[in-house]
């Protein structure tokens, strides 16, 4: 209903119920384009940001399963999920 009467008020044909929804769809455009161009410029830190070996995190200790210890990306807190027994 809102799209109507965004094009009704930018054409000037709106009468006052029409004007009012127009201006929220007119306020709602906006602000969705807002928060596009945010999560874009978000995006475009997040992956021009350099990955070193103090940002990976830590390696897990050994817990003597023989599993391959690989780096962790994070904080090094998280555990891997991954077991063999269904094999």
């Amino acid at each position: 209903m809102a799209g109507a009467s965004v094009i009704e008020v930018l054409s000037g044909t709106a009468d006052a119920g029409s004007r009012a929804w127009g201006i929220v769809g007119i306020a709602a455009l906006l602000e969705s384009l807002v928060l596009f161009v945010l999560g874009l410029r978000l995006r475009h830190r997040y992956l021009n940001q350099v990955q070193g070996y103090e940002s990976r995190g830590d390696y897990l200790t050994d817990d003597g399963s023989n599993r391959f210890q690989i780096p962790l990306l994070g904080d090094g807190q998280a555990r891997q999920n991954i077991t063999h027994e269904g094999l």
